[in-house]
């Protein structure tokens, strides 16, 4: 899929901007996306408990769903748009496989897609990792599209199961 990062942008709520104090730093009309804005919301019938919070060109959110999975979400970026994403799940997955946390990352997406409508867009990254499956690595960068690398990792400990998947365009 040609240029599928911009594709992707507004259904993937990538609008940021780049807003500062500092007298030489760029103006908004200046920034390709405008400011960071929450992915989730309180009204979300998912969501038990709800934050974001906005530094600049920074977002920070969490939130609580039901079933157990936390949500992180690190947004950043002006012109080049960053996002990371931590998934969260109580247990103990320390022997998982690879395989097992890659399935992890686009099935969570796939399951938020589907949780509401308005995570609608998500959808679109579990399809582009799942398609991606068999040359993705734990850690290693791979590249669904010449404009954008992808990063899936993992944390695990005897209490809980991280995935993260960082998502930046080039």
């Amino acid at each position: 899929m040609k240029n599928l990062f911009l594709f992707l942008l507004p259904i993937s709520f990538f609008l940021f901007g780049c807003q500062s104090d500092k007298k030489n730093a760029p103006k908004k009309e200046d920034c390709l996306m405008g400011k960071p804005v929450p992915m989730f919301s309180d009204t979300m019938e998912i969501v038990e408990r709800h934050q974001f919070s906005l530094n600049e060109q920074i977002g920070s959110e969490f939130a609580v769903l039901k079933k157990g999975l936390m949500v992180e979400i690190i947004q950043s970026g002006c012109d080049k748009v960053s996002q990371e994403f931590r998934f969260t799940r109580p247990g103990d997955f320390r022997k998982m496989d690879d395989a097992f946390w890659i399935k992890g990352a686009y099935s969570t997406f796939g399951f938020l897609s589907d949780a509401s409508p308005a995570l609608g867009g998500m959808r679109n990254w579990a399809e582009l990792i799942a398609r991606a499956e068999d040359a993705v690595k734990i850690g290693q960068p791979f590249n669904p599209d010449p404009g954008v690398e992808v990063v899936i990792d993992k944390i695990a400990n005897d209490r809980e199961a991280i995935i993260i998947v960082k998502m930046e365009q080039l």
